[in-house]
């Protein structure tokens, strides 16, 4: 049996104070004991539990956040627009092939705003817009639920017809033609969010840029992972946008005043002029000019990334390395999203556009496409694990300051 003594505290036989002075009896203590939990040890576990809870905390946080990423830039099923600004409401059924509606203007508009959505992601519905004069403006690839605008620039007052069409035993759509944009849409609302995050830790960075704790080294870290993503962001809808732009204006159709490669008034989109009529290889060449730009910059960066040159810069400053890995990887791998296509595990405006106006055997469109998708994966191949290495080292780099408390100051 235990005998009591080692555990007398000023004189108090029934039991013992510990560091927070809480007394402990002498049973519980000798149960402590008996399965090793004594304060020390309980002390040490909590330690150990401290990582392991700020990883699940971190991966929760990130979960949450990538969903609420997610529900921001889909497409609303409410109208986003308002009862005094809309000029019509399309609402075409199941199995009818078109729907048609009549509408007044009373003042000379710059464009018409519309909302439209299939009800099944994939179906094709064409809207067209005729005046008192005849044929107007049309659009014909909505396969997906989108915002988007068009005119000549001038729309005179007048009455006009709209009339929305629907592919054969296709599930129906809606659509709204109103007179201004009205409300922000989700991927406003996620990009704005995004640049006040960057703005904000890249003010908290400058301010604890002097200190030498813990404070400094995770401001810097939150604030280049955000500035990592924005340029990575930023390149790709740049590339992609342009891509679309430099398709349309091969023909002449590519107008940057309806242009909106990042979104700010709307969805990131290239500015199509209304009513010029392209051939079938032509529309194939201006839908696949989008993911396909991307990908060419992807390798071009891939030659500067394998060049000497690209490896005395990358290996002198490994902050060139981690931005110059990043951007190649993020320039080939939104590609990988044409094997879903290929598959038909998901369906894309931009590849639906290519596949059905391509002229040539479709066996051998798949197998270019194929080929690229190999080219891409071993570009993934050689830079993932780089962009690996590049990121633990930063980490490695930081975790020293990581460890030191910070200061009350």
């Amino acid at each position: 049996m235990l005998s009591p003594a080692p555990f007398l505290v000023r004189g108090e036989a029934s039991g013992i104070r510990n560091k927070k002075q809480k007394m402990v009896s002498v049973p519980n203590i000798i149960f402590m004991q008996k399965y090793s939990i004594l304060y020390g040890n309980f002390k040490f576990k909590k330690d150990w539990m401290k990582p392991l809870t700020r990883k699940i905390f971190g991966v929760s946080t990130a979960i949450l956040a990538g969903a609420f990423s997610l529900w921001m830039v889909l497409p609303s099923s409410v109208w986003p627009v308002g009862a005094k600004e809309t000029l019509c409401v399309l609402d075409l059924q199941r199995g009818t092939p078109n729907v048609a509606a009549s509408f007044t203007t009373s003042e000379t508009l710059e464009q018409f705003f519309v909302v439209a959505r299939p009800e099944a992601r994939g179906e094709r519905l064409s809207l067209t817009i005729t005046g008192e004069k005849g044929f107007f403006c049309s659009f014909s690839t909505i396969t997906n639920p989108m915002r988007f605008s068009f005119g000549p620039g001038e729309i005179p007052p007048g009455t006009y017809t709209a009339v929305l069409q629907q592919e054969t035993d296709s599930q129906g759509g809606q659509a709204v033609i109103a007179v201004r944009e009205v409300g922000l849409t989700g991927w406003q609302i996620w990009s704005r969010a995004f640049a006040g995050l960057l703005v904000m830790s890249g003010a908290w960075a400058a301010v604890a840029r002097k200190s030498k704790n813990r404070r400094r080294a995770m401001s810097f870290f939150i604030f280049h992972s955000l500035l990592l993503a924005f340029v990575l962001i930023f390149l790709y809808l740049l590339f992609h946008e342009g891509g679309h732009a430099l398709g349309a204006s091969l023909f002449g159709r590519f107008d940057w005043v309806r242009s909106d490669f990042w979104g700010i008034h709307g969805g990131p989109h290239s500015g199509i002029k209304p009513g010029l009529s392209v051939e079938p290889w032509q529309q194939a060449i201006e839908s696949f000019g989008g993911p396909m730009l991307p990908t060419l910059m992807g390798w071009v960066f891939f030659l500067l990334w394998r060049s000497r040159v690209g490896r005395r810069m990358r290996s002198g400053r490994p902050i060139i390395n981690v931005y110059l890995t990043a951007i190649v990887g993020m320039s080939v791998f939104p590609f990988v999203a044409v094997l879903g296509c290929l598959l038909g595990l998901i369906s894309d405006g931009d590849w639906q556009g290519f596949i059905e106006n391509v002229p040539g055997p479709l066996w051998l469109v798949k197998a270019l496409i194929w080929g690229v998708l190999l080219v891409n994966g071993f570009i993934l191949w050689r830079v993932g694990p780089e962009l690996w290495r590049a990121l633990k080292a930063q980490k490695a780099e930081i975790e020293p300051m990581l460890r030191q408390p910070a200061s009350k100051t």
